[in-house]
């Protein structure tokens, strides 16, 4: 009977700290902003956990692929993710949204 206990015990102890799952943010869009320096911002209005803005920004306009990856903060579905370039890298070249 004690062996048993034991066994019961070990198992609850697993689903507990298994915690509950959690449903990727949904709804996500992003808006490029190609002023200078230019931003990317990122929205999601569904679901639950977290995601950021990366923008693709460069020192010159016509640098297509030469571009460094800058992060916006990591926030919850409801609230924007804005990740500015900056002004040694002022040009956007693109952006996604990344869903954390």
């Amino acid at each position: 009977m004690i062996g048993a206990a034991v066994v019961l015990t070990s198992a609850t102890a697993l689903v507990v700290t298994g915690g509950p799952a959690m449903a990727a943010p949904s709804g996500c869009s992003g808006r490029a902003n190609y002023v200078i320096p230019g931003n990317f911002v990122s929205f999601c209005s569904g679901g639950s956990g977290y995601y950021e803005a990366i923008a693709y920004c460069s020192a010159n306009p016509t640098q297509g692929s030469a571009f460094t990856y800058i992060f916006g903060p990591t926030v919850s579905v409801g609230h924007s993710s804005v990740a500015d370039c900056p002004s040694n890298k002022k040009y956007l070249q693109g952006g996604k949204t990344a869903v954390l």
